[in-house]
């Protein structure tokens, strides 16, 4: 849906611990935050880390724009959400979200977690023994 578009996607784990230390230190209190990994990685990257540590293929397919409207419209039944799906996966595409920030080392005083670490503890969930 996002092509090959890059993205400084945030482990889960590191978003629940940077809310928390924001929430807790009133040092932090009216800043905003823009959370990220320590890099950028498209989905086809992601699908690529994850074949490697499950040991078999993950592919994926890329939508156009209005492929991804259609998708979400037909599940959803939502024009608001497929318009926001579509227009957030062709800002993505365009290279809009490729951001890596260091709000995340900022606030846990420690590197952000990356995607293939966040894949290999989550291995499982795919299947993976």
């Amino acid at each position: 849906m996002s092509g090959d578009g890059l993205q400084g996607v945030v482990d889960p784990r590191d978003v629940a611990e940077a809310a928390a230390a924001a929430l807790l230190d009133e040092r932090r209190a009216g800043r905003t935050y823009t959370l990220t990994g320590p890099e950028t990685i498209s989905v086809p990257g992601q699908a690529a880390v994850l074949a490697e540590l499950l040991g078999r293929p993950v592919t994926t397919r890329d939508l156009a724009p209005d492929e991804v409207r259609a998708f979400v419209l037909d599940r959803w039944r939502d024009e608001a959400v497929a318009d926001g799906v579509a227009t957030g996966s062709s800002y993505v595409r365009r290279g809009g979200n490729a951001v890596v920030t260091e709000d995340v080392p900022l606030l846990l005083g420690r590197p952000a977690r990356t995607y293939r670490a966040w894949a290999r503890d989550h291995r499982e969930a795919f299947g993976a023994r």
